[in-house]
């Protein structure tokens, strides 16, 4: 019985942390490192693959490539990508030096606004949104490993 009721504040709690914006997308937004605002509502209407990760975070700096190349290969059919590095801000030197070369926006965690759900307590986390908001893949529930340019294209590939 406690169990239940334990589990069931935690639903309880996870889809009101969640609340989707108007357009179905979660409310977050985070300043990228090229100093823009950037909010996921501005990107409805497109696929959005928003990936957690961090410099000290092996699996995360091995996916990173393989997302780079599938965005420059897809951004034209509507894939939008935002990675929010959760490393602390004293190491945004090191943010910027990994990420200097990719092509898609990167912001720090650090004053970006989250729903509490979607905060990661492990390491690489990666949710797709299809075109209308609706989320169609998180690695939590289904951890493929990292991510390569086969997984990105069997998970992203029919929403495109």
């Amino acid at each position: 019985m406690r169990a239940a009721f334990a589990a069931l504040l935690l639903l309880a709690s996870m889809s009101a942390a969640s609340a989707p914006a108007r357009d179905g997308l979660p409310v977050v937004e985070a300043d990228t490192l090229d100093g823009r605002r950037l909010r996921l509502a501005d990107l409805h209407g497109q696929v959005v693959l928003l990936n957690f990760w961090a410099t000290w975070c092996a699996p995360c700096r091995a996916e990173m490539p393989a997302i780079d190349a599938y965005y420059q290969a897809n951004r034209g059919r509507g894939l939008a990508v935002l990675a929010i590095s959760m490393d602390t801000p004293n190491k945004a030197k090191a943010v910027r030096q990994i990420a200097g070369g990719f092509h898609f926006p990167v912001a720090m965690a650090e004053g970006a606004k989250l729903p509490s759900s979607m905060r990661p307590t492990q390491l690489p986390v990666t949710l797709v949104f299809d075109r209308t908001g609706a989320l169609r893949f998180d690695s939590r529930k289904s951890n493929p490993g990292a991510l390569t340019a086969q997984t990105l294209a069997g998970i992203v590939g029919p929403l495109l």
